[in-house]
């Protein structure tokens, strides 16, 4: 039997030779798997680019000379030592390129995990500086630069018409509002793409644009002294105003909570949190940008848009009729309720929005949360249908109509967007249709875990009105349906006499609520009646 090593030279002198690495495999014994895969690096390095060795024979002559003094004289005899035939291997010059090879995609390999790992991910980066923005260093406060790297524990405030926004490593920002004050508390980034960041706000707005967070040990927290803002993914706004705090969800939804209470506010919704620990229940928001065309002890206008004023809304000192102003506010009970009222900065434009559900669509007119809007001339995003909830761009007509001129959904269709809260959730990943039987109805537990130990008063009021229990409500809230959804589904399973279930099964199939509407309506009709308030159950 041939030695292995000789056979492996012997091989390899074959290979720089350029005899076919084919051939050369097929002469191998049975039994030598780990020289052919030998074999076949050195082949592989050998047809790779690279310098060639300048004067190799004498290079090789030297070393052989100096391993040769080195050794015990020759006088001197005595039994060969074997050399191992791996040392023997890295002799031949093959057998260098070869290790050599494997060398460099290793470092080459490190390399591309070293560059692309993310950076910065225990810091924010500071960018679109704007104004006079200062973060507290060394006792002092200094200006806060574009470029920045803001750590946990750092402290800006901005100035009048003054603002900046943070960007975290994964993509999520913080934009900080004039006369804001802000502390970040924690920020710390991690493997997968993991986050956690946890904000005290004392003073001014902030709107928050999150990254779907992934990993269970993420987080993105807003505190404040009244409540405290939790999210996974979803685009909201926090406010100080005086003694309370407001929370206006954009996307997703937001779980807004303290020692007391909690609610969990979804996309248009608007909350408050007042320093006795009361929460609002969630309702839909406007915001009016205009200026004073009334003023009276409880019911103001702007623009033409009349809300009411309460003890509790928060109005800037020097606001005047006909003062550029920014409203605030809630639509509670069908009432706009503003909760606040402050100066307009001279680079804001007249703009006039609300939030709501679609009750009724016509070709001319559609009834969003019970206001009547002319869409006759309006730019209206594809694919609306009833139980939608939308964001309304409007004005104010010569004849006192609210005219639209942009209607676009609030909800987000991807699942993955719209999760804000953790939720234990039982069901399986990537399922198409929710079919849950009477024995899926979430636990306890989940529900808190999904909304909190506060009962939802919109929760309840769908219950009583449907005759069900309130965790069967907040079950499909927890699957991420709006209460106006919800509304529909029971609406139509009763009128239709098909569960809730297949209902939800038809949405979940990709059918907009309009076209589950005219399939499952026991009489469709060509032309929905414009009503204060649309009982689908009834014929129109």
């Amino acid at each position: 039997m041939h030695d292995p090593d000789e056979l492996l030279q012997q091989y390899l002198d074959a290979v720089e030779s350029g005899k076919p690495l084919e051939d050369i495999l097929h002469e191998l014994p049975e039994d030598s798997a780990e020289m052919a895969e030998l074999i076949r690096l050195a082949s592989a390095v050998r047809s790779l680019p690279h310098p060639q060795m300048v004067n190799a024979p004498v290079q090789k002559e030297r070393i052989l000379k100096a391993a040769q003094q080195t050794t015990v004289p020759v006088a001197q005899p005595r039994k060969p030592v074997a050399t191992p035939w791996y040392q023997r291997i890295f002799a031949k010059p093959a057998a260098r390129w070869a290790f050599a090879g494997v060398a460099i995609v290793l470092v080459a390999f490190m390399a591309f995990i070293l560059t692309s790992s993310p950076t910065n991910v225990q810091a924010a980066t500071a960018m679109d500086i704007k104004g006079q923005v200062e973060i507290f260093i060394d006792s002092s406060w200094v200006p806060l630069s574009e470029g920045d790297l803001v750590y946990s524990g750092d402290h800006i405030r901005t100035g009048a018409d003054s603002s900046a926004t943070l960007v975290f490593y994964e993509g999520s920002r913080t934009v900080i509002s004039p006369n804001a004050d802000l502390t970040l508390s924690v920020v710390n980034g991690g493997a997968g793409r993991a986050l956690q960041v946890v904000m005290d706000q004392t003073a001014g707005t902030t709107q928050h644009s999150v990254v779907p967070l992934q990993g269970k040990d993420s987080t993105f927290l807003v505190h404040t002294d009244t409540g405290d803002a939790s999210v996974r993914g979803t685009s909201f706004e926090v406010s100080i105003i005086n003694s309370h705090s407001r929370f206006q969800v954009d996307k997703g939804m937001v779980l807004v909570y303290n020692d007391q209470n909690a609610v969990l506010v979804t996309a248009g919704q608007a909350s408050t949190a007042s320093t006795d620990m009361t929460i609002t229940d969630p309702a839909f928001d406007f915001k009016l940008v205009g200026a004073v065309t009334a003023m009276g002890e409880t019911e103001w206008a702007v623009a033409g848009v009349t809300f009411t004023v309460t003890p509790q809304t928060v109005i800037d000192p020097g606001v005047v009729m006909g003062s550029n102003v920014v409203v605030k506010g809630r639509n509670v009970d069908g009432v706009r309720v503003a909760d606040s009222i402050a100066l307009a900065s001279e680079d804001q434009d007249q703009s006039l929005t609300f939030s709501g559900t679609i009750e009724s669509i016509s070709d001319t007119e559609w009834i969003i949360s019970g206001q009547h809007v002319i869409v006759t001339d309006a730019m209206i995003e594809s694919g609306l249908a009833v139980g939608d909830v939308v964001e309304i761009h409007f004005h104010i007509a010569d004849n006192g109509d609210w005219v639209a001129d942009e209607i676009s959904r609030l909800e987000e269709n991807d699942e993955d967007t719209t999760p804000t809260v953790e939720v234990t959730d039982t069901t399986t990943p990537g399922t198409e249709t929710v079919t849950p039987e009477v024995s899926e109805t979430p636990t306890e537990e989940t529900e808190t875990a999904c909304v909190g130990t506060e009962q939802q008063p919109t929760g309840q009021k769908l219950a009583e009105r449907y005759g069900v229990s309130y965790e069967e409500i907040m079950g499909w809230f927890c699957k991420h349906y709006g209460f106006g959804e919800i509304d529909m589904a029971y609406t139509l399973s009763q009128a239709s006499g098909k569960t809730v279930e297949e209902v939800f099964a038809m949405r979940e199939a990709g059918m907009g609520w309009g076209i589950i509407k005219q399939q499952l309506e026991p009489t469709p009709t060509a032309r929905v009646k414009p009503t204060h308030r649309p009982k689908p159950t009834h014929k129109p």
